[in-house]
């Protein structure tokens, strides 16, 4: 029979390793997840913007850009707050 120590000393270790390594791909698929709904949002206010100012795609982007720019703030929040400002329109 083994000695507990050796048995459990192997079953620490490989069940922190898997702990880790599943924390690791929580992390990843979140990261994920963030990624997917930032570009669906900045995709969704190009559109928006394309549509109320008859512009193109990288004109568009360029204008989400610049006000990103301009007030310090992330683009995915900016093109939150013009999708957020069109559902508020819509929904009126």
């Amino acid at each position: 029979m083994p000695e507990a120590t050796e048995f459990s000393d192997g079953r620490i270790e490989a069940s922190v390793s898997l702990d880790d390594e599943l924390a690791d791909l929580r992390r990843q698929v979140e990261t994920l997840e963030v990624g997917l709904l930032s570009s669906w949002l900045i995709g969704a206010a190009i559109g928006l913007v394309m549509a109320d100012h008859q512009v193109s795609r990288a004109t568009a982007f360029d204008l989400l850009r610049a006000r990103s720019q301009n007030t310090n703030t992330r683009l995915a929040v900016v093109a939150a707050e013009v999708v957020d400002l069109a559902e508020g329109r819509a929904t009126r």
